[in-house]
């Protein structure tokens, strides 16, 4: 399966858990926009500080699980040694969960998990193999983690989490030579439709 084909099953998901009858109160929709920092493993050849975004769209199914298809880009440069730096992007889609474990409307804890697909690109480097020069998919990536939010109203709040996440690519290359482990804190301005 393609990684666009991933992504719109992930849509198809969303919508079909929508579709369900809930009561009124309960059956939202939100969407999440905000940054990434990828605090990826010295195994992964980028340099350290690696911002990126992510975007959810998402539905409450009761008052504690919300189901999200997600997007998130992070673009750094490579850190490969005695090599010129070149540009990388991480490309990453797929299922959120999130189970909200304590709180109420305005302040509640909450727990994370992602599994998903994506891409891994690089431009070529001199120097390398054709083997190690190429781009790649990520064949899985996994994350989990916990977090809070905080509501602005009915419709407005401040996600703040921190996420474990491992992803493995399908072939390895020089810059990500096999499986990577990345801890990342995030936020997200959730609104809610």
């Amino acid at each position: 399966m393609t990684g666009r084909n991933w992504f719109a099953l992930g849509l198809a998901v969303v919508a079909f858990a929508a579709a369900f009858p809930a009561r009124a109160q309960e059956q939202r929709f939100e969407i999440g926009v905000g940054p990434r920092l990828n605090l990826v493993s010295e195994k992964v050849e980028l340099e350290d500080q690696k911002f990126g975004g992510s975007v959810r769209l998402g539905v409450h199914i009761g008052s504690k699980v919300t189901l999200s298809a997600l997007y998130e880009l992070t673009s750094s440069r490579s850190d490969l040694p005695d090599r010129p730096d070149g540009p990388v992007d991480l490309a990453l889609y797929g299922l959120n969960g999130t189970f909200y474990m304590a709180g109420d409307e305005d302040f509640r804890l909450l727990g994370t998990v992602s599994v998903g697909r994506g891409s891994f690109d690089f431009d070529p480097v001199a120097g390398l193999s054709e083997a190690d020069n190429r781009s790649t998919d990520i064949f899985l990536w996994y994350e989990a983690g916990v977090g809070c939010e905080l509501a602005f109203g009915k419709r407005w709040a401040l996600r703040i989490q921190l996420t474990g996440r491992r992803f493995r690519p399908d072939e390895p290359t020089a810059i990500l030579p096999n499986t990577g482990f990345s801890l990342v804190p995030g936020a997200d301005l959730v609104f809610r439709f």
